[in-house]
């Protein structure tokens, strides 16, 4: 079902005078309407104009915009410390609802595209980020546990020997190594294997120049594994030597398994 003009225009100028600071194309606006209410669920007059047109702005970086978003995460991050959560999973939460729904990638579109206006902007934000947070719960097992992880190599390399011989050993090895990386470097982790983000992006996504989220990025890969090795030496029961030996050769496996996307996270 088409969507009148006349009632688009009526939730353009209301937007508009909700958001006077922010600019959007008008046709922008018009066609993320049309969007929302093609499925004749909501008339076009009840949609949430001014929360689309906030949408639309922040898909389109406008800056004040991005700052508006901020100012509605705040209260949620707020409302889910109260709740019990702590800190650190409701900050690591926080920054990947930042990162899936302002940012898309060659995988998938930012998920604020989502976002069709039948319910306020907040609230949508809300359950992204319960969603977010409860992905992060250890009492939700290994599949969607924040430390989860999975080691591969190639055929004839050690981590594949290991992994063959030591298999569930070595992948809860990874998990605990995870688990010790601050919020932060696991989240920095997610965005360039995961999601595959150039580092450019992290960058902007972090508010910082790129040699520094480089640098995030190289202690954060570095962390994992050293702290890869070190279980692996303890649990393992390797003497010095032979540890020495298998891990100068897994270290390259691990980087490896960073570099070409093979370690999956969360």
């Amino acid at each position: 079902m088409s969507a009148p003009d006349d009632a688009i225009d009526g939730l353009l100028a209301a937007a508009r005078a909700a958001w006077p600071a922010l600019v959007v194309a008008p046709e922008a606006f018009r066609a993320r309407v049309a969007a929302s209410a093609a499925s004749g669920e909501v008339a076009v007059a009840d949609l949430r104009g001014p929360d689309l047109y906030l949408a639309v702005a922040c898909e389109a970086g406008v800056p004040a915009a991005l700052i508006a978003f901020e100012a509605l995460l705040a209260p949620i991050g707020e409302r889910l410390r109260r709740a019990g959560h702590d800190h650190a999973t409701v900050d690591e939460a926080l920054q990947l609802v930042r990162f899936r729904t302002l940012v898309a990638t060659p995988a998938r579109p930012a998920k604020l595209a989502s976002y069709r206006g039948h319910g306020s902007l907040a609230g949508w934000l809300r359950v992204v980020a319960l969603r977010e947070v409860f992905a992060l719960l250890p009492r939700r097992g290994d599949r969607s546990d924040a430390a989860l992880a999975t080691a591969a190599a190639a055929d004839d390399g050690p981590l594949a020997l290991l992994a063959r011989v030591h298999g569930p050993a070595v992948r809860r090895m990874f998990r605990a190594a995870l688990a010790a990386l601050e919020p932060a470097q696991r989240a920095l982790l997610r965005l360039e294997i995961v999601d595959g983000l150039a580092h450019e992006r992290i960058a902007e996504l972090h508010g910082v120049h790129r040699t520094t989220a480089l640098r995030w990025i190289a202690e954060a890969r570095a962390a994992l594994a050293h702290a890869v090795r070190r279980q692996i030496k303890r649990e393992l029961h390797l003497d010095d030597g032979a540890a020495d030996s298998l891990l100068r050769a897994l270290a390259g496996q691990v980087e490896l398994s960073l570099t070409s996307g093979l370690l999956t996270i969360g």
